[in-house]
């Protein structure tokens, strides 16, 4: 599903962050982050150079250390791919990608996914970062693949 091209480990409120593309369509990238929200606090996003929209401001902690890690993997690998910008937020919360670009913003149990690409390919990533617990996966295991 995904190629790696790079995986980098830190300490702290991210830990582990990987980009790459997307094997069957190379020209979408992505990039994962794994981060702890213990070691959150809102001096991250000015030491990210990521701005904390108002209407998160008085947001519960979970809600803002998701939102930088989401925004962190999407300024990851924009500036990877030549662009110097991040996503913004919509009213309705959803992202505004810098002109020319499009993609997907995920996150779920301490882990945050960004899907890029140019719009001048034509293609809309998505992505839905989801866990499950092993009795969920058995419940639907016969849904998604054949015992042969």
């Amino acid at each position: 599903m995904f190629t790696k091209q790079f995986t980098k480990y830190s300490r702290g409120f991210v830990h582990t962050l990987q980009c790459g593309f997307v094997t069957a369509h190379p020209e979408v990238k992505y990039c994962i982050v794994d981060f702890d929200p213990e070691h959150y606090n809102d001096r991250l996003f000015d030491s990210l150079a990521i701005q904390l929209p108002l209407a998160l401001k008085q947001s519960c902690i979970k809600r803002k250390a998701e939102y930088l890690a989401v925004r962190y993997a999407a300024k990851g690998i924009l500036s990877m791919a030549g662009c110097k910008h991040i996503p913004g937020t919509a009213m309705d919360r959803s992202p505004v990608w810098p002109v020319g670009w499009c993609g997907s913003l995920s996150h779920s149990n301490n882990s945050a996914i960004a899907l890029i690409a140019s719009e001048a390919i034509g293609v809309m990533p998505g992505v839905d970062l989801e866990f499950l617990r092993k009795n969920e996966i058995l419940g639907v295991a016969g849904l998604l693949a054949r015992d042969e």
